[in-house]
């Protein structure tokens, strides 16, 4: 395998299940209870923890590990887990430089406690640290699965303005869901020819928007609505809110970088 093909992520996820019991032939055990790989629980499993590593450039994928238990999985066991995958990742001679998880309650305490052990070795060597994790002195950076931030950035701009770009002595820059609404009504006024006719009121309207829907969140925090509001204030020459004048470079920017995400060969496409 070459170099860049060993380029790798750790990625993991935790998944419901419907308690059963099975009779494993081979192994001649009963599975269906609390399995933590060395150690099993007479307690039934409703949960299962699934870790897979694949690879950055070429995209390979080999699932690694998988525990059951009952209930969701512990912060402290969950970190134990990750260190332990980890470490047989890093020993097989994979360049691991990243992990990729939710931002759950969970996930995000066990990455934060990494990150504090990560800290405290730094600050006993003398050294700054960049917020990565450190895995047998290796530097892993943490990252959120994109999906689940869309929706956490959309369902906090439900209720709260969010400023970008801080910078002293300059006008401060906000981004907030009344002008998007107000975006969206303007749009309705053209409903012959509108510009947004993917964005419905189930995208928009508070009381009505899906707070779990990934798809909502990606077509309104894009570069389409951003767009719009932008033509609309250039071509009117409205404020449509106050502070939000800039609101479509957040939304370009954010709606670019949902596109490189999803489509990472664009990017170069683009270029050429």
């Amino acid at each position: 395998m070459k170099q860049k093909d060993k380029l790798c992520i750790l990625m993991w996820d935790e998944m419901l299940l419907q308690p059963h019991l099975d009779y494993d032939m081979k192994k001649k055990h009963i599975i269906g209870f609390e399995d933590f790989g060395g150690r099993r629980n007479a307690l039934f499993v409703d949960h299962a923890l699934v870790f897979m590593v694949r690879g950055i450039q070429s995209g390979w994928k080999l699932p690694l590990a998988y525990y059951f238990c009952d209930g969701a999985t512990k912060t402290d066991q969950l970190v134990k887990w990750i260190k332990t995958v980890s470490t047989i990742i890093i020993d097989s001679g994979l360049n691991l430089v990243a992990f990729v998880c939710k931002d759950g309650k969970r996930d995000l305490a066990a990455v934060n406690k990494l990150k504090l052990e990560a800290a405290k070795q730094m600050l006993r060597l003398g050294e700054r640290y960049c917020g990565d994790i450190i895995i047998k002195n290796r530097t892993i950076i943490p990252l959120y699965n994109p999906p689940c931030l869309i929706k956490g950035i959309r369902n906090n701009l439900l209720n709260y303005d969010l400023e970008f770009d801080c910078a002293e002595e300059q006008e401060r820059k906000f981004a907030s869901w009344q002008i998007i609404e107000q975006a969206y009504h303007m749009d309705l006024t053209h409903s012959m020819y509108r510009l947004m006719p993917k964005i419905t009121t189930e995208h928009v309207i508070k009381d009505k928007v899906s707070i779990k829907k990934v798809k909502h969140a990606a077509q309104v925090l894009s570069m389409t609505m951003g767009g719009f509001i932008h033509h609309h204030t250039k071509l009117e020459g409205k404020r449509l809110y106050k502070y939000n004048i800039n609101i479509h470079r957040w939304l370009a920017h954010y709606g670019l970088l949902f596109f490189f995400e999803k489509f990472p060969l664009g990017l170069s496409k683009v270029l050429k």
